[in-house]
């Protein structure tokens, strides 16, 4: 296995867990940072150590053998999520989280891998079938299950993510054109219901994101701030630990969803194109690895890889920057979140176990 490791992805996964660390020290250096339990940096660190075991212990499964308990693993965190609404611990009105003393983890990151793993296995098995429209509905029921549950706890943004995920997994399949202009126009039509279920908080920030000015002292409050931080880092920015807008506490969530904040005031637009080289190289490798794959299950689990991780870095980038309304959702092995972070840490660790049993063959 040491002699079949893709390098470069690892060496890019090392790269930027470094670099979360150290934006996330900062992020972190004036918040709770005394109280051990409430360190976020130190807990950081652990759920990184932890998934980089996971990952060791991966690397001796044939990614295939995955792909046969993929239900299964499905099914039980189907479970985790329904315990999450009736049991789950309740943070700031939301229910998202299982709590075991000072840890606690949220089933609903989890299910986007395994979403991933099982809608694969699915439609692997379902070659040959692409022109079925028994295929799009058995692929929206595995998707629409654990997106309820999601959105009830209520998650918008993660449940948001299993959307372009089962989209690329189906065109990656072959599904026919007219069922994809059928999903958009179903999408389309049913907007007007969406806005209606949304939760109140939930609507501010799409009315935020239209004219965030108008709410510069409450809901825009954090994307104004952050527009500031990334635009006062100019070209080098302001130094580590430098940054006014993080430092002084001007920045909310920016351990969380404006981490990316962080890391433009006190690197600049420099450390900001390292970070974005370093998501290139990521998403490059994960579409080159599909491509490598000798087997559908193997390129569909890549392809799935590589929407989800895009689609989280172009989300808060977007959010961040004021150019797409704030969802809540994580920016990939920079902000803090130890059930998020092993969910990115195992997603790269399957694109090592796909490139490593398609390799030198």
């Amino acid at each position: 296995m040491f002699k079949r490791i893709d390098w470069i992805l690892l060496l890019s996964l090392m790269a930027l867990l470094v670099m979360g660390f150290a934006v996330l020290y900062s992020a972190a250096y004036r918040m709770e940072f005394s109280d051990v339990t409430k360190n976020y940096f130190t807990k950081q660190v652990i759920w990184v150590c932890l998934g980089l075991i996971a990952v060791l212990l991966l690397s001796f499964v044939n990614y295939k053998s995955i792909g046969n308990i993929s239900v299964i693993l499905y099914l039980l965190n189907v479970l985790l999520l329904l315990y999450v609404l009736f049991l789950g611990t309740k943070i700031g009105g939301a229910r998202r989280w299982i709590s075991f003393g000072i840890v606690s983890i949220q089933p609903s990151e989890f299910m986007k891998l395994t979403l991933i793993l099982c809608l694969a296995w699915f439609l692997s098995m379902a070659r040959g079938r692409e022109n079925s429209l028994w295929t799009l509905v058995v692929s929206l029921l595995i998707t629409g299950v654990p997106l309820l549950l999601i959105l009830k706890e209520p998650d918008l943004g993660t449940a948001l993510v299993l959307i372009p995920v089962m989209l690329t997994l189906l065109f990656i399949y072959g599904l026919r054109l007219k069922y994809f202009i059928a999903l958009i126009l179903t999408g389309l039509l049913s907007s007007p219901l969406v806005w209606l279920i949304l939760k109140p908080y939930q609507k501010s920030r799409i009315l935020v994101f239209l004219n965030p000015s108008h709410y510069q002292y409450g809901a825009g409050w954090a994307v104004i701030q952050s527009k500031i931080a990334i635009g006062s880092g100019q070209i080098f920015g302001k130094g580590w630990l430098e940054g006014t807008q993080s430092q002084l506490n001007f920045l909310p969530e920016r351990h969380t969803d404006f981490i990316f904040a962080v890391l433009a005031e006190e690197a600049g637009f420099v450390g900001c194109v390292l970070l974005l080289v370093l998501y290139f190289i990521i998403l490059f490798r994960g579409i080159k690895i599909s491509q490598m794959a000798r087997d559908d299950y193997g390129k569909l689990v890549a392809c799935g890889i590589v929407a989800m991780i895009g689609f989280h870095i172009f989300v808060n980038i977007g959010m961040t920057l004021g150019l797409l309304p704030a969802t809540g959702l994580p920016l990939p092995f920079m902000s803090y979140g130890g059930s998020f972070l092993l969910t990115m840490v195992l997603s790269v660790g399957m694109l090592m176990n796909i490139y490593a049993y398609n390799s030198h063959y």
